[in-house]
C-alpha cells in the first residue's frame, strides 16, 4: 500500500489511462443513499446561463441539468430515497412515476448528466449519480457502463474502499453478462477488469490478497493468458509479497512457463527459474534485474524492497530444503545479499567501542551482518535449521511429515472436489 505522499496524486500517464478508458466504457452499448448535489447543480445552472453559445459545454450542462433536474431533486430528499427498494427496479420506477412524476426518460437523462459531470472532472458527483442510475436504470448496457464509470471516478478521487466495493459489483455484473455475450467480448471485459483492478488492489490495504484471488479465478486467469499476459508480472509480485497466498506460486510458475514464448520479464523469470527449474543462480540474477524494473513501474514501485526481501526468503527456503548443510558465504551469494551497509554500521559500532572489537576487519563485519540477516530469515521462515557460527554454516534438520500430516495433505480440498464432481454429474444427468 502506498504511503500518503505517494498517493497524493496520480501521475499524468495513469490519469490519462483512467480517463481514456472510462470514456471508452461510457460508450459501451446495497442500499441507496441520498444525493447531495444541490450546490453543484445550482452552480452549474448559473454558469450555463452566462454562456452565449448554444453549442458550448456550459449550454450542454444546462440542457442535461434541465432534463435530470426532477430526478436529482428527488434523490436529494433523504426521506424519499429511503422509500426506494434497491433490488426491485420495476417497483422503484412505478413509485417514482406515482409520487414524483419521474419516468424512464428522466432516469435516462440522469445517466447522461452523470457522464457530463465526469467529463467536467466532477468525479465525486459523477460517482454518486452513476450509483443511483445503476440502481434505477433498466438498460443493461448503460447500467454496465455506469458501473465502469463509477469505478473510474472513485479511482480518480482515490476512494479505495468505495472503489473496492464497486470493483466487486462490477465483477459480478461482468460475469453475469458474460452468460449472454460472445466469448471474445467476455475475454475483453475480464482483461479490462484486471487492468482496472491494479489501481484498486495496489492501493488498498487488503489488495494483495484480493489481486491474487482475482487473477487465479479460472475465467480471469484464462483472460490474462489470452489477452493480457503482461499482467502476470503483477500477479507474481502480489503472490511473492503475500505470505498467505504463497501456495499459488507453483501454479503461477506453470502459467508463466506456458506463456514465456509470448511474454517474459525479470519478475516472471524469477518465479519460473526458482519454481520450475530450481535454478538458484538464475533466480538470483533475475531478482537483481527485477528490482530496477519494479522501481520504474507505477503500480509496484513502492513494493520493490519488500519484493526483494520476500524473494530472498523464497530462495532461502527452497535452497535449504534440498541441502543439509550450507556455507554462510555461499548462501549469501546465492541470495544476492548486499551486506555492505550493515557491515559498515557494524564496523563503525565496533570502532567507537574501542578494544579488541575495533580491530575487526570489514570482512568479519560483513560475515557477521550476513549471519545476523540469515538468522532472522530462519526465524521468519520457521525452518528447522540453526547457524553454526564456528563453522560459518547453516545446518538444516531433516523433517519428514508425520502420517497425520500426510493424510491431511492428501484429503485437503476433497470435500470441494467432491462437490464440484457431484454438480458436474448432476448437470449432465437427463431430466425426469
Amino acid at each position: 500500500m502506498r504511503n500518503a505522499s505517494e498517493q497524493s496524486k496520480l501521475p499524468s500517464r495513469a490519469s490519462d489511462l483512467v480517463n481514456s478508458a472510462s470514456h471508452h466504457f461510457f460508450n459501451i452499448s446495497a442500499p441507496v443513499f441520498p444525493l447531495r448535489l444541490r450546490l453543484l447543480t445550482s452552480s452549474s445552472s448559473s454558469s450555463s446561463s452566462s454562456s452565449s453559445s448554444s453549442s458550448s459545454p456550459l449550454s450542454s450542462s444546462s440542457l442535461y441539468q434541465a432534463d435530470a433536474d426532477a430526478i436529482v431533486t428527488f434523490l436529494s430528499d433523504e426521506a424519499a430515497v429511503k422509500q426506494l427498494r434497491s433490488a426491485d427496479k420495476a417497483a422503484n420506477l412505478q413509485h417514482l412515476r406515482e409520487t414524483a412524476g419521474i419516468g424512464a426518460a428522466h432516469v435516462d437523462a440522469l445517466f447522461h448528466y452523470a457522464k457530463f459531470q465526469f467529463e467536467c472532472g466532477n468525479y465525486g458527483a459523477a460517482a454518486e449519480l452513476l450509483y443511483h442510475y445503476s440502481n434505477l436504470g433498466t438498460d443493461a448496457g448503460k447500467v454496465l457502463s455506469s458501473l465502469w464509470g463509477r469505478l473510474a471516478a472513485q479511482v480518480l478521487t482515490q476512494s479505495w474502499d468505495a472503489a473496492l466495493e464497486s470493483l466487486v459489483r462490477l465483477r459480478d455484473a461482468v460475469d453475469s453478462e458474460g452468460l449472454h455475450a460472445p466469448a471474445a467480448e467476455q475475454v475483453q471485459r475480464r482483461a479490462w477488469l484486471l487492468h482496472w483492478a491494479l489501481f484498486v488492489f495496489f492501493n488498498h490495504e487488503a489488495g494483495r490478497t484480493g489481486l491474487v484471488d482475482l487473477f487465479f479465478a479460472d475465467r480471469y486467469l484464462n483472460a490474462a493468458q489470452t489477452a493480457a499476459p503482461h499482467l502476470l508480472r503483477y500477479a507474481a509480485v502480489a503472490a511473492v509479497v503475500n505470505r498467505r497466498r504463497r501456495g499459488v506460486l507453483r501454479d503461477l510458475a506453470r502459467v508463466v512457463e506456458q506463456e514465456a514464448y509470448e511474454y517474459s520479464d525479470p519478475i516472471t523469470e524469477f518465479v519460473r527459474r526458482l519454481f520450475t527449474n530450481a535454478d538458484f543462480e538464475g533466480a538470483r540474477e533475475a531478482l537483481a534485474e527485477a528490482i530496477p524494473v519494479m522501481e520504474g513501474d507505477f503500480f509496484v514501485a513502492a513494493l520493490a524492497r519488500e519484493f526483494a526481501d520476500a524473494a530472498r526468503l523464497l530462495i532461502f527456503e527452497s535452497y535449504c530444503r534440498v541441502h543439509e548443510r550450507v556455507d554462510l558465504g555461499l548462501l549469501s551469494e546465492k541470495l544476492g545479499l548486499d551486506t555492505s551497509e550493515a557491515a559498515a554500521a557494524a564496523s563503525a559500532a565496533s570502532t567507537s567501542g574501542g578494544g579488541a572489537g575495533a580491530e575487526k576487519s570489514s570482512d568479519d563485519a560483513s560475515a557477521d551482518a550476513a549471519e545476523a540477516w540469515i538468522v532472522d530469515l530462519i526465524r521468519t521462515a520457521r525452518l528447522r535449521a540453526r547457524v553454526d557460527s564456528r563453522a560459518r554454516a547453516v545446518v538444516i534438520a531433516s523433517a519428514f511429515p508425520s502420517v497425520q500430516d500426510q493424510l491431511i495433505e492428501t484429503v485437503k480440498g476433497l470435500t470441494q472436489r467432491t462437490q464440484v464432481l457431484a454438480n458436474a454429474v448432476g448437470a449432465g444427468a437427463p431430466r425426469p
